[in-house]
């Protein structure tokens, strides 16, 4: 068996992405700054890491129960700013509003893919979803600006990352629709 670098993730809803490609063509090229690709837009629930293919099925079992037990959850989008400060910019980030519903489901699945014997990062959990990646920070401009977006998270994607000549690609591998 192979192993995969995987994640937990939400895709980003047709309405976020054309908001998304909206703002984009607002703000216009920013020099240092790679843009993520349309088809990369999500927001991590859960990062796993390097998987075992052979894991995936008891990942898969750890996550069903807890994905069955939550409601869908209103995200409601409202910055764009660096991830994880502008000290420091890795990516420039779309935020949301904090989300009470958002940090216990991440809390829940933690706690069930750990039970399961996963290991994963202890840091806490900040959601966003990458816009661009920092290529330079000296060519970085200071202010992002804001975008104001809703959308509904209704289901829950293991997503497969791969490296290619073109750059990272996920790859949706399998869905789960949140209360069953």
């Amino acid at each position: 068996m192979g192993l995969v670098r995987a994640f937990l993730g939400v895709g980003a809803s047709p309405a976020l992405s054309a908001a998304i490609g909206q703002w984009r063509t607002q703000h216009g090229p920013m020099p240092g700054l790679r843009w993520v690709a349309d088809h990369n837009l999500h927001m991590t629930l859960v990062f796993l890491g390097i998987v075992a293919e052979g894991q995936l099925p008891v990942l898969a079992r750890a996550i069903t129960p807890v994905v069955a037990a939550q409601s869908p959850i209103d995200v409601h989008w409202h910055a764009v700013s660096w991830f994880p400060d502008a000290q420091r910019p890795r990516v420039l980030a779309l935020l949301p509003q904090p989300n009470e519903a958002l940090q216990h489901w991440h809390q829940q699945t933690c706690a069930s893919l750990r039970a399961q014997g996963f290991v994963l990062e202890a840091q806490p959990y900040r959601p966003h979803i990458s816009l661009a990646r920092v290529r330079h920070t000296h060519d970085v401009p200071l202010q992002a600006g804001g975008m104001a977006q809703a959308m509904q998270v209704r289901q829950l994607t293991l997503f497969r990352s791969d490296s290619t000549a073109n750059g990272v690609h996920y790859t949706a591998c399998q869905s789960w629709l949140l209360g069953g």
